[in-house]
């Protein structure tokens, strides 16, 4: 099983990274354009939202409308003294986002800016890969999986951004593996429904 992760995490990887600027930018605005027509998610004021690492679906300007919206807007934090732990933090500006981990965009990781999951709430979640059942294949190191387990119920809406050839019929899944509750592509907006999820 974690054979054909490993396989099919390579050859997603190389397929996205054989995208150019222009079409990750076309891409990433219909995917985000999907996301906002969604009203069941657009009735939420506050949004987790990952910044992206070379050729993922670019967040920044699905940020910059919801910032604009008013929105309570918060972005991951990788803590480097605590390998594996990652924690959302307010986002008030894209000006005042710093490389961090991996080289990623992240916010300053000031405490009274931190993400309590008090109110309903939506996450946007990157991956590698995603199934029509919802589950997510990313890059293995279970930051997402970690951070939502360990939230108290419920967590936030979830919402994976893909493009179209990273969605798959079936992904090999883990107990641990949770579930996206949406899935949006450049041309699709996937609803998942299942037992182990509540909305």
């Amino acid at each position: 099983m974690h054979a054909d992760k490993k396989e099919l995490r390579a050859a997603m990887l190389r397929q996205r990274s054989s995208l150019d600027p222009g079409e990750v930018n076309a891409k990433s605005s219909a995917v985000i354009e999907n996301f906002l027509s969604t009203r069941k998610l657009m009735q939420h004021t506050c949004f987790l939202v990952y910044l992206p690492i070379k050729s993922e679906v670019d967040t920044k300007p699905l940020l910059r409308e919801l910032l604009q919206q008013g929105r309570e807007v918060y972005a991951p934090y990788c803590d480097p003294h605590r390998p594996g732990r990652m924690e959302f933090y307010r986002v008030q500006d894209l000006s005042c986002l710093r490389p961090g981990f991996c080289n990623i965009y992240e916010p300053e990781p000031k405490q009274e800016n931190i993400f309590e999951n008090h109110a309903p709430s939506v996450a946007v979640v990157p991956g590698v890969a995603f199934d029509e059942s919802g589950y997510r294949l990313g890059f293995g190191q279970g930051f997402y999986d970690r951070y939502f387990s360990l939230l108290s119920d419920p967590g936030p809406l979830l919402a994976g951004f893909a493009y179209d050839f990273q969605v798959v019929e079936r992904l090999p899944a883990d107990p641990w593996d949770i579930p996206m509750h949406f899935i949006f592509t450049e041309t699709r907006t996937i609803e998942v429904f299942t037992q182990n999820k509540s909305s």
